[in-house]
């Protein structure tokens, strides 16, 4: 378990964003990031001729996972219940370390809790994908 350096939130379309991470909340581990990029195969991968070309639109995968520390039983299991969103579209901001991070379009695919553990953390897994990320100073 990690503290939080940064501020992660979700800014639905049209909507108030929804912090999911706050700058000292706890964290399981470090953010995860990977890219991956379409690509079309013309000729097929055992021919001799065959080649990849790339087609653009750059997909970056964020995971992480938050750990809340709930101040009563009820607010634990209501977090719990209340955890899994509909796949919901908008923008991911990262802040922290003078910097504003923005992946836009962004798609919050998966949120999935963990149920309670014994010391009555509440862990609720995130999962977007999104456009290649914009960097700004604060």
């Amino acid at each position: 378990m990690i503290s939080a350096a940064c501020k992660i939130e979700f800014i639905p379309a049209g909507g108030v964003a929804v912090v999911l991470v706050d700058v000292g909340g706890w964290m399981e581990s470090l953010p995860r990031f990977s890219a991956r990029q379409e690509l079309f195969e013309p000729d097929g991968i055992h021919q001799s001729d065959g080649f990849i070309k790339p087609l653009g639109g750059v997909l970056v995968d964020i995971t992480f996972a938050a750990i809340e520390e709930p101040v009563t039983a009820a607010d634990m299991w209501g977090g719990f219940l209340d955890v899994a969103p509909m796949a919901l579209t908008g923008a991911l901001v990262i802040t922290g370390g003078g910097k504003v991070t923005t992946f836009e379009p962004a798609v919050m695919t998966a949120t999935a809790p963990a149920l309670p553990g014994s010391d009555g953390g509440l862990v609720k897994r995130w999962q977007v994908q999104g456009a290649l990320p914009v960097t700004e100073d604060e």
